[in-house]
Formats: structure tokens, C-alpha cells, sequence
């Protein structure tokens, strides 16, 4: 069995298929379950569009008599020429076979009649703009239209290759971005905190140097001034708990262990505050 290598674009669905013996193979088709194939596309067994655009050419003709047929049926609606209308129904519940129901203007109730009618508007004025897409694509499908060869698919292979080769380089570069922008937010961070623990350790240094002096009235002084400094809005960002020198702080008379059942409590002098 020859191996099908080549794959054209269909002239009418426009879709790429596999191409034996120079015309498009069966594509469009659907398989129900009943053993049989249904339906076809009108580019079967054509030449694809890489060599000729002759079938758009005629496929164009019919839809643009589809058009008109859609075009003189909506006017007849418009204008209240069409006086009877078919429908397929439930009328003996869901879950059994439709029924065909005929409505006609002289015997069906004003408001059903004017319901049916807007339906049937709606849908002649939807086929009608679908149709003018259709024939407008064919227009420039056939004004495009340039002989180049099929392609193999081999090549068909590599591009789609290249194509997730793409994707892939264009994921990895957003993850890297996101990766870096996450690291550099972790690097902001870190630096915020060396600069934040520095000046705890600054204010731990001071306190421990102003204990290791004798006690006299300029030393509390000088204790409570750093005290009441650390309360600046500037420095909210630790409690004096922080800088681990609960010891220090009530050996300068700024805090004190009012509780000796607890005596990891601190009560801090109210200059912190």
C-alpha cells in the first residue's frame, strides 16, 4: 500500500488534508455509529488549493444562488407573503418522536403566528449574513490565489516542530521573567530586613552601652531619650522585645518583672508607649 506524503488545504473548508494521487482524500464526513459515512465536503477528490482555485470558483456560484434564494425568501416573510409554517415538536411530551405541526395564518393564534414569524425572520437574516461571509471569502480566496506546491509531511512535521519549539521558548522566557521578578521581590525583601535588623542591632549596642556606664541621672536620661526615639513612626516596624535585652533595659530602670510567678513577663516603662 503506497504511503500518502503530501498534504494540500481543501479549497472549500479551507482545512489541511492528506493529498493521494494529486486530489484532496475523503475529509468532512461524520460517522454516526450505523455503519455508514455521512456527509462529505464539496473539496473531496479535488485538486487542493495550492494548485488550483477552479472549485472556489464554482462553489462561489452555488452559494451565491444559495443567497439569492435565502434573499427572496426573506423578503417574502417581510412582507407577509409566507402563510404557513412548518414545525417539528414534542407535542406528546419529551423523550418521544417529534411530530410535524402546520401552522397557517388564518387559523393559528395572533401571538403564536408573530412568535413563528420573528423566528423565522431571525433565521432567514442569519443565513443570509452567513452566506455573504462565504461568498466573500471565496472572492478573496480566488483574488489570492497563487500556484505553489503541496507540502510534504515531512515538512509539515518540522514546522509543526518549530511552531511548539516557539511556544516552548516563549513559556520558558515568561516562566524566567516571573522567576526573576519573584527573586528580585526576595532580594528587595531580604535587603529591607538587613537594613531593619541593623538598626535593631544599633539600638541593642546603644542600650547595652549606656548599662555598662554607672548609674547617674544623665544615664536614665540618656536611656529614656533612646526609649522615647525608638517610638518613632519610622521605627514601628519591631517591639522592643525584639532586641533581646529585656535585662539591660530593666538594669537601666526602663522595664520591670512585676510578677515573680511569671518571670519572663516585661513590663515596659511607659516612655515606650
Amino acid at each position: 500500500m503506497k504511503t500518502t506524503r503530501h498534504i494540500g488545504n481543501c479549497q472549500i473548508c479551507e482545512a489541511d488534508q492528506k493529498v493521494r494521487n494529486g486530489l484532496l482524500v475523503h475529509h468532512g464526513y461524520e460517522r454516526p455509529g450505523d455503519g455508514y459515512i455521512v456527509g462529505d465536503c464539496y473539496g473531496v477528490y479535488k485538486a487542493p488549493y495550492e494548485v488550483s482555485c477552479e472549485d472556489i470558483k464554482a462553489w462561489k456560484l452555488e452559494l451565491a444562488g444559495m443567497l439569492e434564494g435565502a434573499k427572496v425568501y426573506l423578503a417574502r416573510l417581510q412582507n407577509n407573503e409566507v402563510t404557513t409554517f412548518h414545525e417539528e415538536e414534542y407535542t406528546n411530551g419529551y423523550g418521544k418522536p417529534k411530530v410535524r405541526v402546520t401552522y397557517k395564518v388564518e387559523t393559528t393564534e395572533k401571538y403564536k403566528w408573530a412568535e413563528l414569524l420573528r423566528s423565522r425572520v431571525w433565521g432567514a437574516e442569519s443565513k443570509v449574513r452567513s452566506l455573504e461571509t462565504l461568498v466573500a471569502r471565496c472572492e478573496k480566496r480566488i483574488a489570492e490565489w497563487t500556484a505553489q506546491p503541496v507540502r510534504t509531511i515531512e515538512e509539515e512535521q518540522a514546522k509543526e516542530r518549530a511552531a511548539k519549539a516557539e511556544r516552548d521558548a516563549l513559556v520558558a522566557a515568561k516562566r524566567a521573567a516571573k522567576q526573576a521578578k519573584v527573586d528580585a521581590t526576595k532580594a528587595k525583601q531580604a535587603d529591607l530586613e538587613a537594613r531593619r535588623q541593623a538598626i535593631k542591632d544599633d539600638f541593642s549596642a546603644q542600650f547595652k552601652a549606656l548599662a555598662a556606664t554607672p548609674e547617674s541621672t544623665e544615664r536614665m536620661n540618656a536611656a529614656c531619650a533612646l526609649a522615647v526615639k525608638m517610638t518613632k513612626k519610622k521605627y514601628s516596624f519591631f517591639w522592643v522585645r525584639e532586641l533581646n535585652i529585656d535585662d539591660t533595659i530593666i538594669q537601666l530602670g526602663l522595664a520591670s518583672r512585676p510578677d515573680p510567678a511569671h518571670p519572663l513577663y516585661v513590663k515596659y516603662s511607659a516612655v515606650f508607649n
